[in-house]
């Protein structure tokens, strides 16, 4: 019997596993450099670190690396007892340092390089080699990593300072866009975007984040490249970005253009849904599915952002979705054109159905949904508020005691955070703060591991003085006025920091030349050996505050007030803008 052989209707592609690692690393290198650029030489520059702080972010990234890389390889050594050549052949075919790689790159700057190294241990090993290996992981290794950093140590990372470099620890009040996002009450473009800058600042990248996930601009570029080169699948990112924008769109339509742009430019949205959603072993291989995919992706990230506590999304939501892929591609396979429109149509309608009445203008009115007067009891000059405002882990209660005027008692009854959490609102002694500044309540600063509960505690007080007709806004009065020669001399005082500021402001032809603080109550620990006495500690005047709000009068939203004396130096921003105003002469 003759064999005959012919040309089947195959195609074969010249691309292997090499070349695709190796493009997707040359995409990676522009954010690495702009990480290290961001996170080392900008601070070297404006003085917060040396110059082993300049590379600490690649030593960081290449620590990472060799975490899953070394792990790996003991892994074939132990129990695949792979040996001498086999054993580089294997290292190398496998790409071992990518999970760390990428674990790197979406974990916070701030994680110790201890748990680092954990993380890329577990990332490898929970996430890749006990699946059997490259090409067979259900779940992305990096982010599988990355969760159990998060879950294990987030509050330590938190401590340490979580997503913020030293620079913007010290320059930002505010805490990381998304999580600033999820604790305002209004939403407006000078809550949200002017604390770090501008709409250019999030696309350049300059705004808190991880090391691979604030360069929007680049992450886009390196789309585009990954994409035309058919490194990865293009329909997942597009589809998962375009899903999440329409959401966004439907159910906060009033905000305008910049409160989507703010959302897309956010957090790991980009960063994910171009190297993490399209991961060649952890997403569906079908392009119908690939679409249904990135819808279900977007959906989901959209879902957590607006209805839960958790400000992000987008890890979890990958990882969820991991578990999907089979099916995902099954109904892929299945599905012609036609019946794919038809089901991204339903999809579509779910997804309004979802928003609902729900929408974020309504979630995000002047009453806050999440605050509750239980009782209201007067006793004698007194008049105490049973309250309760939710929290990270649920309600958190409260009973708050006012006389005629001001709040004199706040007790915490009962709360569901965890105990790590709340243990930090009490190390800072975060109640008897709001009861101290209850006249500049809105000034006080949250805390760093405790973010989302002591943002709770603050806006069930807010909401509690609101409800008895107490102003939480600070105000300016002028308490004289006296001309010399061509010159006007104001003083003008406003609530600070333990009582009141006052001001004496020199104006000439409409123009602020001098100011002089006569009245403050900044204090700090004087170096008694007792620790018994206290001195006054304007800090704000040893950074040269005052002489730049002078010098930048005509846009003093740009003056960024002084950490350590946050309250103070707000409250001289503020007759600032009084004054510019209200146009004294």
């Amino acid at each position: 019997m003759k064999l005959e052989t012919k040309n089947g209707p195959f195609m074969k592609s010249s691309d292997n596993v090499s070349k695709i690692m190796r493009r997707l690393v040359i995409a990676l290198i522009p954010i690495i450099i702009f990480a290290v650029y961001k996170n080392g030489y900008l601070l070297y520059s404006k003085g917060y670190t040396n110059v082993y702080g300049i590379f600490y972010p690649l030593i960081f990234i290449i620590l990472g690396s060799m975490s899953s890389l070394i792990s790996e390889e003991l892994f074939l050594y132990v129990f695949k007892h792979q040996r001498g050549s086999d054993l580089i052949d294997a290292v190398k075919s496998n790409y071992g340092f990518l999970p760390g790689l990428f674990l790197a790159l979406v974990l916070p700057i701030n994680t110790p390089l201890a748990i680092l190294f954990i993380g890329g241990v577990l990332a490898s090993i929970i996430g890749k080699m006990i699946s059997g290996g490259i090409g067979s992981n259900i779940f992305n290794p990096a982010l599988v990593g990355a969760l159990l950093i998060i879950t294990c140590y987030g509050a330590l990372i938190s401590n340490q300072g979580g997503y913020m470099n030293r620079y913007e620890l010290d320059a930002i009040s505010s805490a990381t866009p998304l999580t600033n996002a999820k604790m305002v009450h209004n939403i407006d473009y000078d809550t949200l975007i002017k604390p770090y800058g501008d709409m250019s600042t999030f696309a350049i990248g300059l705004i808190p984040g991880t090391l691979g996930e604030t360069s929007s601009i680049l992450i886009i570029l390196a789309f585009f490249y990954l994409a035309f080169t058919k490194t990865i699948k293009w329909r997942i990112s597009v589809t998962y970005i375009l899903t999440f924008m329409v959401l966004v769109m439907l159910s906060s339509m009033t905000y305008g253009v910049w409160y989507i742009l703010f959302q897309l430019l956010s957090g790991g949205l980009l960063f994910g849904s171009v190297f993490m959603a399209t991961d060649p072993v952890t997403s569906p291989i079908t392009r119908h599915g690939q679409i249904l995919y990135g819808i279900l992706l977007g959906l989901m990230t959209f879902l957590i952002r607006y209805y839960t506590n958790y400000p992000e999304g987008v890890m979890t939501s990958i990882l969820f979705m991991n578990l999907f892929v089979p099916f995902i591609d099954r109904i892929g396979s299945m599905c012609s054109l036609k019946k794919s429109y038809n089901l991204i149509f339903i999809i579509a309608l779910i997804m309004i159905a979802v928003i609902g009445i729900n929408s974020r203008d309504i979630l995000k009115n002047n009453e806050d949904e999440e605050f509750k007067i239980i009782n209201v009891l007067k006793d004698n000059k007194y008049t105490k508020y049973e309250v309760a405002q939710k929290g990270f882990g649920g309600y958190i209660k409260a009973l708050i005691t006012f006389d005629d005027f001001n709040i004199t008692n706040i007790e915490i009854l009962e709360h569901n955070e965890s105990e790590d959490r709340y243990e930090y609102i009490l190390d800072e002694d975060y109640v008897n703060k709001l009861i101290k500044s209850q006249s500049i309540i809105e000034d006080v600063d949250t805390i760093s591991g405790a973010t989302v509960t002591s943002e709770a505690i603050k806006s069930m007080v807010i909401n509690t003085m609101n409800d008895r007709g107490i102003k939480t806004e600070p105000t300016v009065k002028v308490l004289s006025r006296e001309v010399k020669n061509d010159a006007t001399l104001y003083v003008l005082a406003t609530s600070s920091f333990s009582g009141s500021l006052e001001l004496q402001v020199t104006l000439k032809n409409g123009v602020i030349r001098s100011a002089i603080p006569l009245k403050y109550n900044d204090t700090c620990v004087s170096n008694n050996e007792s620790d018994s006495e206290y001195y006054t500690c304007p800090s704000y005047m040893d950074e040269g505050y005052i002489e730049k709000l002078i010098k930048n009068q005509n846009n003093i939203d740009n003056v960024d007030t002084v950490s350590g004396a946050t309250i103070s130096s707000k409250a001289i921003k503020d007759i600032f803008a009084y004054i510019l105003k209200s146009g004294l002469e």
